[in-house]
């Protein structure tokens, strides 16, 4: 089942980063040369990482400002159905996504970029340290701030990650951000 929902995210998602990345996975296949069938590419372990029964890896690079890009699913404990019983009892679960961008180190750009839903911002700010002192939330052209909030360390680093394709693809997928 979690494999199922790995496939359903890149179903999903694929063309994204297809779109903006040169090179998927580990050997670091050129994105265009990729055929279209997410679910030879989810067994396709140079391209999804399964580190766990329930978390998986994919890595994309070759982008000009960005090093390189980690997007993480973490699913439920359903592998076991017992372990997965005990665990939603005392400790719910959600499926997540993570999705890390690094900076190359000479691009002169060190900051801090949050986009997230008003409620987890309120909950990250009361947890997070960081974000109270060294980030402010800002308004950004074309975000809803009712739907997203976005708190950055400084405004270059808004200028440089959040361009137009960015916010399009963010608002495309708003419903999925926490």
């Amino acid at each position: 089942m979690n494999k199922g929902i790995v496939k359903q995210f890149l179903r999903t998602n694929l063309p994204v980063f297809v779109k903006n990345f040169y090179h998927v996975g580990l050997d670091m296949k050129e994105a265009d040369t990729l055929d279209a069938n997410t679910d030879q590419l989810v067994d396709d372990e140079r391209i999804v990482e399964q580190d766990a029964p329930n978390f998986y890896r994919m890595y994309f690079t070759g982008r000009q400002n960005v090093k390189f890009c980690l997007a993480s699913v973490s699913t439920k404990r359903r592998q076991d159905l017992l372990v997965s019983l005990i665990y939603s009892l005392f400790w719910p679960e959600k499926d997540r996504v993570l999705v890390e961008c690094a900076l190359p180190e000479d691009s002169g750009l060190k900051g801090i970029l949050y986009v997230m839903k008003p409620k987890v911002a309120k909950k990250v700010a009361a947890d997070y340290e960081d974000l109270q002192l060294m980030c402010k939330k800002v308004g950004v052209a074309g975000v809803d701030a009712k739907q997203l909030q976005v708190y950055a360390e400084h405004g270059d680093t808004i200028e440089a990650v959040l361009d137009k394709a960015t916010i399009d693809d963010i608002n495309t997928y708003a419903e999925y951000i926490q």
